[in-house]
């Protein structure tokens, strides 16, 4: 099977909560080489969930490069964290 190169994506987040796996399918998007642009839409009440569950606000333009920064920050200190004390999941401890 072929792979298909420059794909556009649309992600969604409309505020039923799971921040979190918008920003992780967010950060999966953003590392695959065959996806060539990716459109994020965000409703109110999902503007209102980022800031609630992972404190991230600013102008609607700004919002995907903070929403993967924030991330990589996590991972980061996630790595520097002793084996015992990372949990499995992004963004828990």
């Amino acid at each position: 099977m072929e792979l298909v190169e420059d794909k556009v994506v649309i992600v969604g987040v409309t505020g039923a909560s799971g921040a979190v796996l918008a920003q992780t399918a967010l950060r999966m998007l953003d590392a695959d080489p065959r996806v060539a642009r990716i459109h994020l839409v965000i409703t109110e009440t999902g503007i209102r969930l980022l800031e609630h569950e992972l404190q991230i606000s600013g102008p609607l333009a700004e919002l995907p490069e903070r929403i993967l920064v924030l991330l990589a920050r996590r991972e980061r200190l996630l790595r520097r964290r002793p084996a015992r004390a990372q949990s499995p999941l992004p963004g828990f401890s």
